[in-house]
């Protein structure tokens, strides 16, 4: 039997763009505009959920909630660097674009765009401001959303050059034990907080039924270990830090 460890090996983030494109289409096409809209409040809750555990730990550890931290406590990282960002600006205010990002190239290839799209209109400006009320994310483009790149401006978060914008991603790295989670974590975290999301906007069958529907086309896609391992990783409890 594959552990824990080697099977979360196994995951990167075409599982995660994959899964969730299946369960907001399963959504959509059991329940039309219900489904979307049902999407859309689940969509936040999972970044809710995650922006709120960022917190907890940028607390623990005694660090301020400013946009520099919460870019420290971010719970992913790109360590196969299959994606492509180039910064625009470090000052007066830092701004980024990813130019080849492997979410929208998933959602592509199994042609789940759409559903994209609710994904990048919620997820990061949910977090920015679970994490703190105060911060602010300006999204110019994205690719779900049809923009060229994914164009991310951070007012209030400024480098004086390439050599601190490389400073504070060393400080990332540091971090990297307490606070990057690996893909099966987020895979589990989407399948229990959009699961839960449902139920709470369709009832609890309507959520089975997505869910059930949507599992079911990822381990056809996937294969059955990998569907297995999602099943049993969504049953932690995600509040916890």
């Amino acid at each position: 039997m594959t552990d824990r460890k080697q099977m979360g090996a196994q995951f990167y983030i075409d599982d995660h763009a994959l899964l969730y494109g299946l369960i907001a289409k399963a959504a959509y096409e059991n329940y039309g505009e219900l489904g979307d809209r049902a999407s859309k409040l689940a969509t936040q809750l999972y970044a809710r959920e995650r922006g709120s555990r960022m917190a907890k730990r940028a607390l623990r550890d005694g660090l301020p909630l400013t946009h520099e931290t919460y870019r420290m406590y971010t719970e992913w990282e790109d360590e196969r660097k299959q994606m492509r960002v180039e910064n625009l600006s470090f000052s007066p205010t830092y701004r980024m674009n990813g130019t080849y990002c492997v979410w929208n190239e998933t959602w592509k290839k199994y042609h789940l765009e759409r559903y994209g799209e609710i994904y990048c209109t919620y997820v990061d400006k949910t977090m920015v401001r679970t994490f703190n009320p105060d911060n602010e994310l300006i999204i110019h483009s994205a690719q779900s959303l049809g923009g060229p790149g994914c164009d991310f401006e951070w007012p209030g978060l400024s480098y004086e050059g390439e050599e601190a914008f490389r400073e504070a991603a060393k400080k990332k790295r540091e971090k990297k034990e307490i606070a990057v989670k690996d893909f099966l974590y987020h895979c589990g975290h989407t399948l229990s907080a959009m699961g839960r999301g449902y139920a709470m906007e369709l009832g609890r069958e309507e959520s089975d039924k997505i869910i059930c529907r949507a599992m079911e086309e990822y381990k056809n896609i996937c294969g059955e270990e990998k569907a297995a391992a999602v099943i049993k990783e969504s049953e932690q409890d995600f509040n916890k830090i």
